[in-house]
Order: C-alpha cells, then sequence, then structure tokens
C-alpha cells in the first residue's frame, strides 16, 4: 500500500518532466527528418529545362484558278465597205497665220531656232525673179559656212561679224568669192519678205540641198529712180542682217536690235527710230538723200540670216513735205520702254509694180505698210 502510494508520488512528480522529455524527442525527431528530406530534396534537384510547346498553324486552303474553259466570242462588228476614192494630185495651198513676235533667234547662238519648222510658204517673187525686166536689182546668194569647192568653214558670231564688216568697207563682190554662191542670180524689185523660214532663202536660189538656213547673205546691186527731185529716206527692219547703200554711202543700217552696231557703225539721226511698230519688231529710220527726177542712182542691199529660224525684211520710203496717212500706235520695244501715238503708214519701196498675187503673199499690216506707192525704176541707165 505505501508502495503504490509512493509510485503515485513519484509518478506525478516526474510527470510533467517525462512530457516535456518526450516532446523535446519528438520535435528534435521532427527537426533532423525536415533537416534530412531538405538536404536530400536539394542535392538530387534537377534543373528545369523548358520545352516550348509546338504550335500548329492552320494552313490556308488553296484555291485553285477557275479557268473558263471556253471563251465568250465577241459580237462580230459590221464590215465597212471599202470605198475607193480618186485623189487629186493637185498640191494643196496652206495658208499660214502670221506669227507676230516669234523668233528662230536672238543672234547669239548657232542653229537655233526653227530651221526644222516644217511649213512651206511660196517665196517666188519674194527674193527675186529669175529673169530681169529691166529694173531688177541682180542677186547673188552666198553661203559663209563653205569654200567655193565646198569645205565646211567654221562659222559663228563673231565670224559672220568680221566678214560682214569686211565685205563693207568696200562693197565689192569680190570680197565673198571665197564662200560658195547660188550659181544663178536673182533681180528683186523689191523687199518685203514676212516672217518665214530661214530656209526660203536658199530653196528660192535652188540651194536648199546644199546649204543649211543659217550664215547667208544676199547682195543685190542695181539702180532707182525718183519719180520727183526730192528728199528721199529708207526706213525698215531686217532679222538679222539689212544694210542699204546708196550713192556709195551706207544709209541704212535696219538690222535686228541685237545686232545693231556689230556690222556697221552707222546709227539713225533720227529721234523716232525704232519707236514705231513694224511686223513686232521696231522700224529704223535712214539718212534722207537727194534725188532728181529722172536721174538713176546706184543702190545696193545686203540681207543676211545668222543663227537661222526665222527671216523677214520690209525696206520702205518716205518723201520728204508728203502726206501719209497716221495711226495710233501703241509699241513696247524689246528693252522694255513703251512708246505710243501716232505715226505714219509708209508704202513699199519698189522699182516695179508688185503683182496682186505676190502682194497677197507679203501678208501686209495696213497699220503699219503699204503696197501702194511710187515706182521707182521707171527709167534705167543704158
Amino acid at each position: 500500500m505505501n508502495k503504490k502510494i509512493d509510485d503515485k508520488k513519484f509518478f506525478s512528480k516526474h510527470k510533467k518532466s517525462s512530457a516535456m522529455f518526450i516532446s523535446i524527442m519528438f520535435h528534435s525527431l521532427l527537426l533532423v527528418g525536415a533537416i534530412f528530406f531538405v538536404a536530400v530534396t536539394t542535392y538530387d534537384k534537377k534543373d528545369v529545362q523548358f520545352i516550348p510547346k509546338k504550335t500548329v498553324r492552320k494552313q490556308m486552303k488553296q484555291r485553285k484558278l477557275k479557268v473558263p474553259s471556253k471563251v465568250k466570242k465577241r459580237k462580230a462588228q459590221p464590215r465597212l465597205r471599202r470605198r475607193f476614192v480618186s485623189i487629186s494630185r493637185t498640191p494643196v495651198k496652206i495658208t499660214i497665220p502670221e506669227m507676230v513676235g516669234v523668233r528662230g533667234g536672238i543672234g547669239n547662238c548657232q542653229g537655233t531656232g526653227l530651221d526644222s519648222v516644217g511649213f512651206e510658204i511660196n517665196t517666188d517673187g519674194l527674193f527675186g525673179g529669175d529673169r530681169n525686166r529691166g529694173s531688177g536689182l541682180e542677186g547673188t546668194f552666198f553661203d559663209l559656212k563653205q569654200t567655193s569647192k565646198g569645205k565646211t568653214i567654221t562659222m559663228g558670231r563673231y565670224e559672220y561679224i568680221a566678214a560682214i564688216r569686211y565685205f563693207t568697207r568696200s562693197w565689192k563682190a569680190s570680197r565673198f568669192k571665197k564662200y560658195f554662191h547660188a550659181p544663178k542670180q536673182k533681180y528683186a524689185t523689191f523687199f518685203s519678205i514676212p516672217r518665214m523660214n530661214a530656209k526660203a532663202a536658199p530653196k528660192a536660189y535652188n540651194v536648199e540641198d546644199v546649204v543649211k538656213p543659217r550664215y547667208w547673205v544676199a547682195y543685190y546691186k542695181g539702180f532707182f529712180t525718183a519719180p520727183e527731185t526730192g528728199k528721199y529716206r529708207f526706213c525698215g527692219f531686217g532679222d538679222d542682217l539689212l544694210l542699204v547703200r546708196v550713192k556709195r554711202h551706207l544709209v541704212l543700217d535696219a538690222s535686228y536690235p541685237s545686232w545693231e552696231g556689230k556690222f556697221s557703225d552707222w546709227h539713225s539721226r533720227d529721234k523716232n527710230s525704232r519707236k514705231y511698230p513694224l511686223e513686232g519688231l521696231s522700224m529704223v529710220i535712214g539718212d534722207w538723200i537727194k534725188l532728181k527726177k529722172g536721174e538713176p542712182q546706184e543702190i545696193e542691199v545686203l540681207l543676211g540670216e545668222a543663227p537661222g529660224g526665222i527671216f523677214s525684211c520690209r525696206l520702205l520710203i518716205e518723201q520728204e513735205g508728203k502726206t501719209y496717212k497716221q495711226v495710233p500706235y501703241s509699241y513696247r520695244s524689246l528693252s522694255g520702254e513703251t512708246f505710243s501715238g501716232t505715226r505714219p503708214v509708209l508704202p513699199i519701196f519698189k522699182t516695179a509694180t508688185i503683182s496682186q498675187k505676190i502682194i497677197k503673199e507679203l501678208k501686209i499690216n495696213p497699220r503699219e505698210i503699204t503696197a501702194d506707192g511710187p515706182i521707182f525704176g521707171e527709167t534705167q541707165p543704158h
């Protein structure tokens, strides 16, 4: 009995310490187990590899191009009946309107402008006739780009000026003898040529196949007679070259403005020179000349074209004290100056009557010039 009591006392006494001991042991085992598990897990852990998941894309279905096995036939068009028409071989004359203010070259370039323009103008009589009827000025055509034997000569602006200057020192045709010249002469009774392709001059002299339409001159020489005693002066313009000499004196240089002072040292003394419009350009007024009725006077005219393109000239004459039709005008020069007022309508200088057929070809502006007027060639020296 006492022994049981002592056991209970002993058990109760050590009851708390035993429970604590068991708890410590239990937790110690758990701790050891956890450490062992972590160690083993860490040691055996393998690197994780990322394997991308394959993506399967849907393929688009290819559609077969459907080609129609049968082509639709077009409706047959009604056939046009062929008709045979007889074509006349008679050449058709085409009238080209006057080109005011248009120019093929500017006098400082070679071969520019309208050399290739294809329109045709009837040049019969404009550069002179084939026969001298007693009042025509004999004209000879020279090509300054080639020798008399057809050898090419280097010709430009300055060479052209030098050749003209050399000629006008004496006005002897022999100074042009080294150049190619047309085999036939022309006989001109007037110098009023409307704007046309520069190839018209070689064509008129029948040398268009061997002469290009630039750097050429045409020299005319003959006599004229005044219908009345008095003072006269020549007026006009030339595109590019127009020189007039009477009594062995240069009385007019009406060349294109950009050539002014290049071919000669002559200058107009009239304050109205280059103020009146004349076919889109300006009229140059020449020096007064004393002429006696019935007394023939020698006259020389030099025409020319430098760069090619468009050529034209108008040679008019005015008598001092003569009353001419006056018309209002307004003109702006190439330099930009503006002139206005009234101006006389002057007659074309001519040594014979101009036929109505040729007058139509002259394309005259009645507010600037007239084909009516005196004739300066009724009497010729024998």
